[in-house]
């Protein structure tokens, strides 16, 4: 509103640049030109007869109204999951079309509301994404409500992206490839380019008003492999998931531009455990959490008077979901899951099938868990996310179904008929996310000095930790690497606090 008001581009505004809105925003004044002027000169601090655009937000900005929350709540207060499909667009020709083949699960229709499958219908999607949205219309109906919470909010957020190999998913995430070297806004950049686009040029926006304010946007990722998590970012160290459901000491880059991302994907997707199986030759075997952390530093508006050098750090994480496998389709031997588990505990390379019934395990875990929290969270009862006897994808995921992240999700699928069987898992999977109702918590405000002293006392129990742990010969090198990995990133998260101006007090 300010720069279509600032014709000359003088940034400053006068009486009559400001007039209507004056006007629209007092009512009792409209026609009393006197009144009116003498409401201009009280905003006017420094009494030099125009208005900066400091003084311009600081009247006219409804902070209380910018920090609502946009998602659906109950009336117990409870915050909705956004779930949402997208459906691949039918292929003529290579890999991906249909081979008409029978199957007994079978996509018969979809509107924008709903889904059937093989006569049962499935209406979990607050809106059908159909063939023909384009990248901008997808992220239009699904990310603005969400990178509003993760931005503006102080809200974490958590995203799942499911589909299997064929559905589309990869360019629902990212777009092409070529697309990722772009820092201007580009046609097909997926949903993560333009939710990094998006927070970065709000936050450009908000400095412009408030110049005072800084901050730090990191892009960091987790790999859920085999019941365990890793640092994608730094030599796949082991990761602790701590008992507020977060990871210690990850490694981060910092992303001061869209095309940034080009080298983060290529690094992390180049790290990721993939194996070759009858379906893909490239195979996901695991899950991978992509995290956008935003660090904030500046002056709280919302209370009277401002608290000075507050801090803030909120994360949108968007998780990329192994999808659920047929032993029939991979080619892979068929394991229990206690098998499985036996497997992995001998060490060594994890066969196929091994891989693919603790992948099937997770998924059907994480809608269990879902369940169980929406029924305590519906009687007002507290829900844990179990930290014991359980993987940490669960651990990490339930942070969300705690309250400690709102949910959103995005289903890709095929219209092909030899994708039946993957199409109903996908419903039947998101069906159960989509129940979702849990407390929408925001990350608390903090002053940055103080966060800084604490930050600096668990970087030096970390380093001390590990520079006592032998690498090898030792019962206690069997967490080497995991100290190694929370001394590095204890060690990086300072560096982030001083880039925002935190200093030792005293």
């Amino acid at each position: 509103v300010f720069q279509s008001l600032d014709k000359g581009g003088a940034e400053q505004l006068t009486f009559e640049d400001v007039r209507e809105l004056l006007q629209n925003e007092n009512p009792g004044l409209a026609g009393d030109e006197e009144a009116l002027k003498q409401e201009f000169a009280r905003i006017d601090g420094d009494k030099d007869g125009i208005l900066s655009k400091t003084e311009f937000l600081a009247y006219f900005f409804d902070i209380g109204e910018a920090t609502k929350l946009g998602v659906e709540v109950t009336k117990a207060g409870l915050a909705k999951a956004s779930v949402f499909a997208r459906l691949r667009p039918r292929a003529s020709e290579g890999g991906y079309k249909d081979e008409n083949v029978a199957c007994s699960k079978k996509l018969e229709k979809f509107t924008e509301k709903a889904l059937w499958v093989s006569g049962k219908k499935y209406d979990f999607p607050s809106v059908v994404l159909t063939p023909e949205k384009s990248q901008q219309e997808v992220y239009d109906t699904i990310m603005p409500v969400l990178v509003d919470a993760w931005v503006q909010q102080c809200q974490n957020v958590m995203f799942f992206a499911y589909g299997q190999t064929g559905t589309g998913k990869t360019h629902t995430m990212f777009g092409t490839s070529e697309s990722l070297q772009s820092s201007s806004q580009h046609e097909d950049w997926g949903l993560f380019p333009r939710v990094v686009d998006q927070c970065l040029k709000r936050l450009e926006a908000v400095k412009e008003g408030w110049k005072e304010v800084k901050y730090v946007l990191t892009a960091s990722a987790l790999e859920f492999y085999c019941c365990r998590a890793f640092d994608l970012l730094y030599q796949k160290t082991p990761v602790i998931i701590d008992k507020d459901c977060k990871p210690v000491g990850m490694n981060y880059m910092v992303l001061d531009k869209v095309s940034d991302l080009a080298t983060f994907v290529e690094e992390v997707y180049g790290n990721r455990t993939v194996k070759a199986t009858k379906m893909n030759a490239g195979s996901s075997r695991s899950h991978v959490a992509l995290i956008l952390t935003l660090h904030q530093f500046g002056d709280d508006p919302t209370t009277d008077p401002p608290k000075k050098d507050q801090y803030t750090s909120t994360t949108f994480t968007m998780m990329d979901l192994a999808g659920s496998e047929r032993v029939s389709k991979t080619g892979a031997e068929r394991m229990s899951g206690m098998e499985a588990i036996m497997t992995v505990a001998k060490g060594g390379d994890i066969p196929t099938g091994a891989q693919a019934t603790l992948i099937n395990f997770e998924l059907s875990a994480l809608s269990s868990e879902v369940i169980i929290a929406t029924e305590q969270h519906t009687k007002g009862k507290v829900y844990k996310a179990p930290k014991s006897m359980s993987t940490d994808t669960i651990k990490f995921a339930g942070g969300c179904f705690e309250g400690k992240a709102l949910l959103g999700m995005v289903i890709c699928i095929s219209q092909a008929s030899q994708n039946g069987w993957e199409t109903w898992f996908s419903c039947e999977m998101a069906s159960k996310l989509a129940q979702l109702k849990a407390p929408s918590g925001k990350e608390k405000i903090r002053n940055l000095h103080k966060e800084y002293a604490a930050a600096l006392k668990v970087a030096e129990k970390a380093q001390r930790e590990f520079e006592t742990t032998p690498e090898k010969g030792s019962p206690a090198s069997k967490f080497y690497s995991l100290r190694k990995g929370a001394a590095h990133g204890a060690r990086r998260y300072c560096e982030i606090l001083e880039t925002l101006g935190a200093k030792v007090s005293g």
